[in-house]
């Protein structure tokens, strides 16, 4: 395939109000409204194709200026006040994650400030929840140490705030970066090898929350970061274990209906990561 038709049909990208529909380029469709949700992969895959093509056949000089201009309108959608656009943008994110650059520290530093900007700004399960994944997709490489300590530190920080918006993006982001950077975020949760650990110490009032999609996120973290502890430091974990199942147990002498939900999330949580602890 040549290059030039998608270049010159990038331009719409920035002008989506063009008249002409035959200039408008696959990644626009990523924004029109109101797309299925199921459509987002999709067109995020062509996306990706149109990308390597771009990154295979043209100059660096031309394909940088074409990169960014797609990050540009990315950012963009992730930014908007529109839902559907705000998880288009996402999904053409993800899309793009794996695929060649120009420059890819720059991309990946990119990325994760406006993921990072993005958590900030939503409390939308669905966009929480696909940035989230988004962060975690990102956090497989070794390069991107230092944003996924920035994430855990920030999210455990989140932990400890009232606000039930903060609780579910730090759970989901917890969630995610256990599960595809464990080791990262073993050590920054963990002080030592029989010593505390930290999002253990926070998650309670979490799992207690008065909504519920944020109870059962945060039982979701638990669960990834269980599976993290009986992996890598099972002597040590009497203790920790023992603090969860204090914690459940003083849940189930409450009133609070929120409070018995979250202990009986950990009751399902320790049945199947502790074992006979």
């Amino acid at each position: 395939e040549s290059a030039t038709p998608y270049y010159t049909s990038l331009r719409g990208l920035t002008s989506p109000d063009s008249s002409s529909d035959t200039l408008r380029p696959l990644p626009l469709s990523l924004n029109r409204s109101p797309p299925p949700t199921s459509s987002y992969d999709q067109t995020a895959l062509h996306l990706s194709k149109f990308v390597s093509v771009l990154a295979r056949e043209m100059s660096l000089e031309s394909f940088t200026l074409i990169e960014s201009d797609i990050f540009t309108s990315l950012f963009g959608m992730v930014n908007s006040q529109n839902e559907e656009n705000k998880l288009a943008g996402i999904a053409g994110l993800v899309a793009l994650i794996g695929v060649s650059s120009s420059d890819e520290e720059r991309k990946g530093i990119k990325f994760a400030n406006c993921l990072s900007a993005g958590l900030r700004g939503s409390s939308s399960y669905e966009f929480l929840s696909a940035a989230s994944k988004a962060l975690g997709k990102m956090s497989r490489g070794a390069a991107n140490a230092d944003y996924v300590e920035f994430e855990v530190t920030r999210s455990l920080e989140w932990m400890r705030t009232d606000r039930s918006d903060r609780r579910l993006a730090a759970t989901l982001v917890l969630r995610e970066l256990a599960r595809n950077a464990p080791t990262i975020f073993f050590a920054k949760t963990n002080q030592s090898a029989g010593g505390p650990n930290e999002f253990i110490d926070r998650i309670f009032p979490v799992l207690r929350d008065s909504k519920q999609i944020v109870r059962i996120c945060a039982a979701e973290a638990l669960s990834e970061c269980l599976k993290i502890l009986a992996h890598r430091q099972a002597r040590f974990n009497t203790d920790k274990f023992c603090k969860i199942y204090t914690e459940m147990q003083d849940g189930f002498k409450s009133g609070s209906g929120e409070v018995l939900h979250g202990s009986l999330l950990v009751v399902g949580e320790m049945l199947d990561h502790t074992g006979d602890f």
